[in-house]
């Protein structure tokens, strides 16, 4: 869609020192096309007539900064007897003297005015930036038995206007081209011919007995005008032979443009320019990556000078335009957060893109933990958003790891009895990770078989037999009778698993009943005996 639409034949101005001067400006400019040929025979409709051809279009593509504070326009009309705009040739309208009365009518073709962009005078070369050539108009012929030997007004086109089709092998009218304006053949016969294309000027129109000859289109330089014959020789191909007018030239000063497009004949009725100033863009914002602390986001963009970033409504960043991406670091887990992108140029904010949510991972805190002889089972719920792997440290050391972290379970067997285990389940992202923690203390069986096995005087050996495969000592503990407290009486060191430990106490009193018990431990809890 154009900023700027200038439809209407006549004089504008554009101002465009209020936009930045690395912006996109496309200036697309149509030529007026050649008016179609008309006639009238007012006893038999006996004739034929031509139509006019099409406009020049070229479109130029460059940066406000390429091109003046403020420019001129001149937007061309289609082919007509009287130009006002554009400089086509004015076509010839009114009755022909048919043998010894009035007895027809004809209009012929005016040429297509040019459109163009040009600075301040536009007679001087240097001014005119941007021009797209007109058609030429049509010739007509009012003759009882007239065939239709009557070719088409040309085109306007660029580098040079389209040449009229001859007829009869009496030769082309010229389009204008970069240098010059078109000419009138010479054909040879007795004719009319309408007048040679110039700067600027198309070739007018003319009449010839009951011929109506079409002008030229204007353009960088004019497309001649066509011609028509009635040959009073004895030739009968040559009545009537015409040809339309030409086209004009279409025209770019490129040392303001950076790429440019033409096509030929492309326009019709009046002419017209449209001009589209590309304001900075960004569009298609999207997430490309949601760690635990960190988001990734990316977008697209066009001609911008630099991009901000903004994170829940506040500015967290800006960039050179040359980026496409951003990594926004330094989040929270388990948070969801929006993003919105703006494109800079100079000072002044332009477009923005739409706003995106992104949501950052995290370890959902339901892991569990089941504790039984010498072994632990944990599990997980999977890590959210793009974790890289699962890992399970056991006591400081890495004992597992996974990618596919769903129905995450980890059996820990061969474990000691009566010890202290703590596990990190670990979810490692990209450049972070989260985790949680369980712990847990194996069971620490007691001795079994407690037994006095000798009394020798005031010594008593007492023995049982160690199940545990982690005992880091044991405790003999007596009391007296049945009621009073455990205390220690010796202590010594553990046995393998499944061994018997003998223990032999201090000297006890005479005729007292002792109770004792035996004690394990290790580094993180004790058990006793049953009482014996």
């Amino acid at each position: 869609m154009s900023d700027f639409s200038y439809t209407e034949p006549g004089y504008y101005s554009l101002d465009l020192s209020e936009y930045d001067d690395e912006q996109t400006i496309e200036i697309e400019v149509r030529g007026g096309a050649g008016e179609d040929a008309e006639y009238e025979h007012r006893l038999s409709n006996f004739g034929a007539a031509s139509d006019g051809g099409g406009g020049g279009v070229i479109t130029g593509t460059t940066t406000i900064g390429e091109l003046p504070d403020e420019i001129d326009i001149l937007v061309g009309e289609e082919g007509n007897n009287d130009p006002q705009y554009g400089d086509g040739g004015a076509g010839w309208e009114g009755d022909v003297d048919y043998h010894d009365g009035t007895d027809g009518y004809v209009n012929s073709g005016g040429g297509g005015g040019a459109s163009e962009v040009f600075v301040d005078d536009r007679d001087e070369d240097e001014n005119r930036l941007l021009v797209a050539g007109g058609g030429g108009g049509g010739t007509c012929h009012v003759e009882e038995g007239s065939s239709d030997a009557l070719s088409d007004g040309a085109p306007g086109g660029y580098p040079e206007g389209e040449n009229a089709e001859s007829r009869e092998e009496l030769g082309e009218p010229e389009g204008g081209d970069q240098s010059s304006g078109g000419e009138v053949p010479n054909t040879g016969v007795s004719s009319a011919e309408a007048s040679d294309g110039r700067w600027q000027d198309g070739g007018d129109g003319d009449t010839y007995r009951n011929c109506g000859i079409g002008a030229g289109g204007g353009g960088y330089y004019g497309g001649a005008g066509g011609y028509c014959h009635q040959d009073t020789r004895d030739i009968d191909e040559y009545d009537p032979a015409g040809a339309g007018g030409a086209g004009g030239s279409s025209h770019i000063k490129e040392e303001y443009f950076d790429d440019f497009t033409h096509s030929t004949g492309a326009n019709s009725g009046d002419g017209s320019v449209y001009i589209t100033i590309g304001n900075p863009s960004v569009s298609d914002l999207e997430v490309t990556f949601e760690g635990y602390e960190e988001v990734d986001i990316a977008w697209e963009d066009e001609d911008v000078e630099e991009i901000d970033i903004e994170r829940d409504g506040s500015l967290i960043a800006t960039v050179d335009g040359s980026n496409n991406s951003y990594t926004d670091t330094g989040l929270d887990g388990d948070t969801e957060y929006e993003y919105q992108v703006f494109a800079v140029q100079g000072d002044v904010r332009h477009e923005s893109s739409d706003t995106i949510m992104a949501t950052t991972g995290y370890l959902p805190d339901e892991t569990t933990i089941d504790v039984t002889d010498r072994q632990i089972t944990i599990t997980s719920v999977e890590p959210t958003q793009d974790y890289e792997e699962l890992r399970l440290y056991r006591n400081g050391d890495e004992i597992d790891s996974v990618e596919d972290a769903s129905d995450y379970e980890y059996v820990d067997n061969g474990l000691l009895d009566g010890k202290h285990y703590k596990y990190d389940i670990v979810a490692v992202y990209r450049a972070s990770e989260d985790e949680r923690s369980e712990e847990g203390l194996t069971p620490l069986p007691a001795v079994e078989g407690v037994e006095v096995v000798d009394v020798d005087g005031r010594v008593a050996t007492v023995e049982a037999v160690d199940p545990s495969n982690n005992a880091s000592g044991y405790r003999l503990l007596l009391r007296e009778d049945d009621d009073g407290e455990y205390e220690e009486d010796v202590d010594r060191d553990p046995v393998d698993e499944g061994e018997t430990a003998t223990f032999e106490t201090s000297e006890l009193l005479d005729g007292q009943l002792y109770g004792a018990v035996i004690e394990t431990y290790t580094e993180d809890t004790e058990v006793r005996s049953d009482d014996d």
